[in-house]
């Protein structure tokens, strides 16, 4: 059997890319959470 197994291509980049997400995610709730603070007090 010749070619490309796109399940598991597309499994491996999704597994590679989730933890890179899940530190943006992080990062911008954090990151809003600390301009909003400091838009409140002034």
């Amino acid at each position: 059997k010749v070619g490309t197994e796109w399940n598991i291509v597309m499994a491996a980049t999704l597994i590679a890319m989730l933890p890179p997400l899940i530190v943006y995610g992080f990062s911008q709730n954090k990151l809003m959470g600390g301009i909003a603070s400091v838009g409140i007090r002034g």
